[in-house]
């Protein structure tokens, strides 16, 4: 469906101090354009009332994780299999050629094929908040909490049987080849980066009490490492994959508001923030070698009764390999941006009260936005029942 909009645009060209290409976006002159949709239905669910969690992969699998049953959907959304456990399922992982790990109420870690069969179970007794994670590339990983400590687990993903183990604290960020960015310290202001369940360097952040908010690592095997010491400003320590460091980014909450920070699967890096005075979207590209590729700065359209268009609420979904973005603001629009800022797709998704967005992960994202609407029944005592719970997959164009 064509969608027909507005836009003004007036492209000025300004040079920093350190002479950077900044592009403003501003609206002043008129000029009509024509935008197509920037995201399409991939999926539609049926009644799925039970519910509780939806695991995206890659080549187009979904797993919808209920209390008891996990269901596999292939990428034409037909079901595969039905896992049933009487023990429950608390948790699950997927990985892009369909095979699923799940984790029961007995603590066992069950590895199931894209036709439902179990390839492997294994139990990990004594321990509690067990969860499961799989890398990019297939590696497997289980995180639990004995003795008051959490601890990460490298699994052989073929057998299930224990590769490494390492206390950590904090999120952990996984990437390919087995390397995984463990948060350390009491403060959680030091952080190693791991390779076959070796140290292979460590970092802190600019203080003890910088405390680590976020940390990735691309597919490139770049890191980056997000702390702050009171959440307000930030301070942004991106590395390559022997430990040098690249670039820093300090974020000052007088001047810029923290957003984001991405990789496409080329390795690029961005960096998203909000001027403090003006509401407008200020982004940042880096290549792999934490050289800048371009600085723009986006007015995207004001919402109503809100000062600014974006705001902490709002996040980029996705970027592209060719630095396209995506924006999904909280009135229910998707906005596309090619690295020059212009706009050149969007989506509106149905505006009703009983549709909503889930809550997703960078990792989750990256494979499309999932929504969720309620068929709300009236019953005679003047409540409303949920009769029916449905989803909707958007996947990028």
């Amino acid at each position: 469906m064509k969608i027909h909009q507005r836009l003004f645009l007036v492209i000025v060209l300004v040079f920093s101090l350190i002479g950077t290409l900044i592009i403003p976006i501003s609206t002043k002159a008129a000029t009509k354009i024509t935008l197509s949709a920037s995201m399409n239905i991939s999926w539609k669910s049926s009644n799925e009332r039970a519910v509780s969690y939806i695991d995206l992969a890659g080549n187009g699998y979904k797993g919808l994780k209920a209390p008891k049953e996990y269901k596999l959907i292939d990428s034409k959304g037909k079901v595969q299999y039905r896992y049933k456990s009487l023990k429950g399922i608390s948790a699950s992982a997927l990985y892009k050629d369909g095979t699923a790990y799940l984790v029961d109420g007995s603590e066992n870690i069950i590895a199931l094929n894209k036709s439902g069969k179990v390839k492997w179970k294994k139990r990990f007794s004594k321990y509690t908040g067990l969860a499961v994670d799989v890398a990019p590339d297939g590696d497997l990983y289980i995180t639990r909490f004995f003795d008051k400590k959490w601890y990460i687990i490298g699994l052989d993903s073929k057998n299930g049987k224990q590769i490494w183990i390492s206390r950590h604290q904090g999120g952990v960020a996984l990437g390919s080849n087995d390397t995984v960015l463990i948060p350390k310290g009491d403060n959680w202001n030091k952080f190693s980066y791991y390779k076959n369940g070796k140290i292979q360097w460590t970092g802190t952040t600019p203080s003890k009490n910088h405390k680590i908010q976020n940390n990735y690592i691309s597919l490139k095997g770049n890191v980056v490492v997000v702390s702050s010491k009171d959440m307000l400003n930030y301070h942004i320590q991106v590395y390559n994959s022997k430990g040098k460091e690249l670039l820093v980014r300090k974020i000052s909450h007088d001047s810029e508001q923290f957003q984001q920070v991405l990789f496409n699967e080329k390795g690029n890096l961005l960096i998203a923030v909000i001027d403090a005075k003006t509401g407008k979207l200020k982004l940042e590209w880096y290549d792999t070698v934490g050289k800048i590729i371009k600085k723009i700065s986006i007015s995207m359209p004001k919402r109503s009764n809100a000062k600014y268009a974006i705001s902490y609420t709002d996040f980029i979904t996705h970027i592209d390999n060719a630095n396209n973005i995506f924006i999904r603001l909280t009135s229910d629009y998707i906005y596309k941006y090619n690295i020059s800022g212009k706009l050149v797709a969007k989506t509106k998704i149905t505006n009703s009260l009983s549709v909503s967005p889930l809550w997703q992960d960078e990792d989750q994202s990256r494979f499309g936005l999932l929504y969720s609407r309620s068929d709300l029944k009236l019953k005679p005592d003047g409540v409303y029942d949920t009769v029916g719970i449905y989803y909707t997959l958007y996947s990028y164009k």
